[in-house]
């Protein structure tokens, strides 16, 4: 087996280790993105980062928010300014702090988003890195009127004819002027042209070579890698002479011809349809040429790892929308590519996301859905590039109601499709007013039950490390129909027909990439006579195609070579209009399982397994993607089974040998890891267990209340108790605005004598256990289930269950933000309404271990 590269920052192994995996190197630990919006001082600093310390954080990068970015959209008071020399010594003393207390960092690229401008610096130097674009002006030219354009004129035609200066009409007309449009200087980097080198040149130099000369010494210690987020090139496409005169000379066409094709205002026909496709094409090679590989190389030059993710990356047309003009392609020049999992994208309760959504907004040619294949974007261009490690960026806008049951949901969704390195969404610089709402959620010890955020991190760094572990088996891979994309016309068709196999693939629990035209011509020759597409790490041998109609010449070649040595295409279509592949399958959606098979069999709806090759065995992930618990049965695979049941416990538990199936229940979101390995294993037997029955006559007390002041955020001292309480929702005791924590007690008597499991069932949402005054540990996710050891029995026994709920209830009972927050917060306010619910909601129970 082939080891995929390794780069600074970042591990992976072809082994199961224990004690790695109970605990892992920093490398596995996820990824904060630091946002500075507020006054810069080293003494906020540091009492920012020893925060982070105390809540388990152990990387961030710093996430500039200029006071021009986004203005009122986005408060900011950040200073000193951006990218000047104060502005520098800071980073360095938040750098050096960091390597004080053994902590990683990325340098973000960027003062805001979308990188690549250097929030307006760059453009601010010349007006000569602007974007430039076309766009139309449409107006009548009356009989006998003489056209005489302006100098921004590009080209006009007159019914899909083009017409000169001079030009007099002999009817009443519509005529189409194509305009320059060239934007202006407004303090962001949305104006700034991604596409020209000059502008990337001048933008390396502010950004990069300043961090450089700051704290260079940390770089590939402390510091390992530079994140992109969201270059984005003009769109619907760059446009200026340069571009013009090398498509020219390529093509030996005049671009300016076809412009109406372009923009959907004339038929287009086969010819047209390749000179578009070649348009976009060279706008895709601009991109990446004079953008992300000029980045790469820079960064790759200092020692440290490119990273990041494209814009508009969850949908299907995203390539135009988002301005790549080729994701995959795109994706494929970072070290480490990824994608952005915003605003509920992914979420649990997928069928009522969908609804509340409706249809989309804009883009014609936008297939959008929650819960959909997108991470896979990135967990297939790394495999293609020869590398192991797919990045998500998440949570940014999902509100400060959001569960860590929620989070795991989402991280799981997405390791299950490859993705393995975390980026969370967000901490914030500013403690006061409304900086507070700005991205949420905020991550602070002083926002409820994100006090307990070490224990998700160190969930987030046993999965990284199980997720990174071996070779993704993936030999399925999907095309994706970019060329189909850049035309436009009958594109919904191919979209929609491309969606519906990615779902039901799915749905069929089939691991596949996603793959596109650069794949197959650029795979190894000697493995297209093999019948497989090998290109860096990946090796498929099942290439699915939608129906469309443009795949590339040199594709279909190779192709045809591809299926000579044995490898199998199914077409996906029920119309011979599709692209014909010689010796490819044509088969219909419902029978596409057929041809396939999962990694595992499984009985059970809204299940999803990913499985990976390690030297010695295989690892297997499983998933409940359910919004609710469910149950499924799993067929196992043959040899030494080892179940990590909980990922947050240590036990790794041996099951049988010879056993066949292996039946479970799974939490909504609950992910559990299934070993195949012939290396020894400590690892336990399942315990057998009997149920004793259930603890009853609660009582309640408050112990801390969050305040949201004008100036800072409080968590106050409290000291209230409720006899005789009813287990479930709080509300009724604590009021309506309650965010903060209650401590439930009880008394219950118990033979001592026998280990017993508990289960407190429901909790909304993170709790802390005590029995007899010995700790059980805090959860803060189902399923809320500790193993209680004899020694910390006694015949009469004491119970206290510490319940923190989320952040919901009090910001949305406060008008602290009614000014001045960011353009986000309505929507993470209506989002608040789904995490109001808080307290022990049990039942809670007893079993004894017999075993």
């Amino acid at each position: 087996m082939t080891d995929a590269k390794s780069r600074k920052g970042f591990l992976s192994r072809n082994t199961f280790d224990r004690e790695h995996f109970l605990h892992p190197e920093i490398e596995y630990a996820p990824m904060y993105s630091w946002m500075w919006d507020d006054v810069i001082s080293e003494e906020k600093t540091e009492r920012r980062l020893e925060e982070m310390r105390r809540l388990g954080i152990k990387r961030f990068y710093i996430l500039p928010i200029p006071r021009e970015f986004r203005g009122k959209r986005l408060p900011s008071a950040m200073s000193p300014a951006y990218l000047t020399k104060e502005y520098f010594a800071q980073c360095r003393y938040a750098v050096k702090r960091a390597a004080e207390l053994g902590m990683q960092v990325w340098i973000y690229d960027e003062g805001g988003w979308p990188s690549g401008g250097a929030c307006g610096r760059v453009l601010a130097e010349s007006d000569d890195h602007a974007k430039e674009s076309v766009k139309i002006k449409t107006y009548r030219l009356h009989v006998g009127e003489k056209y005489t354009p302006d100098e921004e004129v590009i080209t006009a035609f007159v019914n899909g004819k083009r017409i000169q200066a001079g030009y007099v009409s002999k009817e009443e007309v519509s005529a189409d002027e194509y305009r320059r449009d060239i934007s202006v200087y407004q303090g962001t980097s949305e104006v700034c042209d991604v596409t020209k080198a000059g502008a990337t040149d001048a933008f390396l130099r502010l950004t990069h070579e300043g961090y450089r000369a700051s704290f260079g010494e940390e770089f590939g210690t402390t510091v390992t890698a530079v994140f992109t987020d969201e270059p984005t090139g003009p769109r619907p496409f760059p446009y200026r002479e340069e571009l013009s005169c090398k498509f020219y000379n390529l093509y030996s066409v005049h671009i300016e011809d076809h412009f109406p094709q372009l923009f959907g205002r004339a038929p287009i026909g086969k010819e047209d349809a390749e000179i578009i496709i070649n348009w976009y094409d060279l706008c895709s090679a601009y991109f990446c040429h004079n953008f992300s590989e000029k980045e790469r190389a820079l960064t790759n030059a200092y020692g440290l790892t490119y990273l990041g993710h494209m814009d508009k990356d969850d949908e299907t047309n995203g390539s135009l929308r988002g301005g790549s003009y080729h994701i995959m392609r795109a994706l494929r020049t970072l070290d480490v590519p990824g994608v952005d999992v915003i605003h509920r994208q992914i979420y649990p309760d997928k069928a009522r996301v969908e609804k509340e959504q409706g249809a989309p907004k804009d883009g014609k040619y936008r297939v959008d859905k929650v819960n959909h294949f997108f991470p896979r974007y990135a967990s297939s261009a790394a495999a293609q590039i020869g590398a192991r490690h797919a990045l998500t960026e998440s949570f940014a806008v999902y509100g400060d109601g959001l569960t860590f049951a929620e989070m795991r949901y989402v991280l799981n969704f997405q390791a299950i499709r490859g993705i393995n390195v975390f980026n969370l969404m967000a901490l914030s610089y500013g403690e006061s007013g409304a900086f507070r709402a700005g991205i949420l959620p905020h991550f602070s010890e002083k926002n409820a039950c994100y006090a307990d955020l070490p224990v998700f991190n160190k969930y987030c760094e046993r999965l990284a490390y199980l997720a990174s572990l071996g070779r993704r088996k993936a030999d399925v891979a999907l095309y994706y129909p970019i060329r189909d994309s850049y035309v436009g016309e009958g594109f919904p068709k191919v979209a929609a027909g491309y969606e519906a196999i990615g779902e039901k693939l799915e749905e069929f629990r089939i691991d596949f990439d996603v793959f596109d035209d650069d794949v197959i011509t650029s795979a190894s020759e000697k493995s297209l006579d093999d019948g497989v597409v090998k290109l860096g790490a990946a090796e498929y041998k099942t290439l699915v195609f939608p129906y469309c109609r443009y795949i590339a010449p040199s594709a279909k070649t190779k192709l045809s070579r591809f299926i000579a040595g044995g490898g199998t295409v199914l077409v996906v279509s029920a119309e011979c209009g599709t692209a014909k592949i010689e010796g490819g399958r044509t088969v219909t959606l419902s029978d596409l399982g057929a041809y396939l098979r999962p990694s595992m069999d499984l009985v059970g709806e809204g299940f999803s397994i990913s499985a990976s090759e390690l030297t010695d065995g295989e690892l297997y992930l499983i998933m409940n993607e359910n919004p609710d618990r469910a149950s499924c049965t799993l067929r196992l695979p043959q040899g030494n089974i080892s179940l990590i049941r909980d990922i947050t416990e240590s036990t790794i538990v041996s099951l049988p040998k010879g056993q066949e199936n292996l039946s479970l229940t799974l939490e909504s979101g609950e992910l559990v890891c299934l070993l195949r390995t012939d290396a020894g294993l400590t690892s336990e037997t399942l315990p057998e267990v009997v149920e004793d029955g259930e603890i009853t006559d609660w009582t309640l007390r408050k112990l801390e209340k969050m305040i949201v002041g004008k100036e800072r955020t409080e968590t106050v001292p409290i000291s209230e108790v409720k006899s005789c309480v009813r287990l479930g929702d709080w509300r009724e005791y604590v009021g309506e605005d309650f965010s903060g924590s209650c401590l439930y007690e009880t008394v219950f008597d118990r033979d001592p004598s026998r280990d017993c499991i508990l289960d407190i069932g429901e909790v909304h949402e993170s709790c802390r256990v005590e029995i007899n005054g010995h700790s059980l540990g805090t959860k803060v996710m189902p399923p809320y289930r500790w193993r209680i050891p004899k020694e910390y029995l006694l015949p009469h026994n004491a119970i206290s269950v510490r319940v923190t709920n989320t952040c919901a209830n009090a910001f949305l009972h406060t008008d602290v933000f009614d000014e001045g927050a960011s353009s986000y917060y309505d929507i993470e306010k209506k989002y608040l309404a789904d995490s109001l619910a808080g307290g022990l909601f049990g039942k809670v129970k007893l079993y004894s271990v017999k075993n």
